[in-house]
């Protein structure tokens, strides 16, 4: 009996070592995601708008779960800063921007060093006189090169589409 306790401990001790646990045993390791993505989001005022962001979140947490990346949405724009930025590999922007120029220079700060960055539609609107005016000179002029808009129709529109190379490959299916 004696022996047999005296080996439970040299096990006890082994596992303390290796940093197993009895525990562990049994379930699959835990994986590193992929990428940690975060998306802003305001979801006010236009119902489209709105609409996008439940639908996109919903969706989005759909594709990290089947695709093993991390997604985590807020509508705290005052998380826009560098220590919460420093554990993401993406941010995204639904259907706003930031305004404070705090939560701006962060957003700078971490494109920058290597961030990665995906917007969506009104992310990128400036329209001066609105309560979207452009009065960020490098997101909007530098980062997305879209300047302003100089106006909306707000309702679907006619368009033509000039395809000016058919071999490229996101354009080879078009007629």
């Amino acid at each position: 009996m004696k022996n047999s306790q005296g080996f439970i401990n040299v096990l006890f001790i082994i596992f303390l070592l290796t940093g197993l646990s009895v525990e562990s045993f049994g379930k699959e390791p835990v994986k590193k995601p992929k990428f940690r993505a975060v998306t802003f989001y305001t979801a006010k005022n236009d119902k489209a708008h709105v609409s996008f962001v439940h639908e996109a979140n919903r969706w989005f947490s759909k594709t990290a779960t089947a695709n093993g990346f991390t997604y985590d949405s807020t509508s705290n724009w005052d998380n826009l800063n560098d220590d919460f930025l420093s554990g993401y590999d993406v941010v995204i922007f639904l259907d706003t921007r930031p305004d404070s120029s705090f939560q701006r220079s962060s957003f700078r700060k971490y494109m920058e060093n290597g961030g990665a960055f995906m917007g969506f539609h009104f992310s990128a609107f400036a329209l001066t006189p609105s309560a979207y005016p452009q009065d960020w000179d490098w997101y909007h002029n530098q980062f997305i090169g879209a300047g302003q808009y100089s106006g909306n129709t707000w309702a679907p529109t006619t368009a033509i589409l000039r395809v000016e190379n058919r071999n490229h490959p996101a354009t080879k299916s078009f007629l």
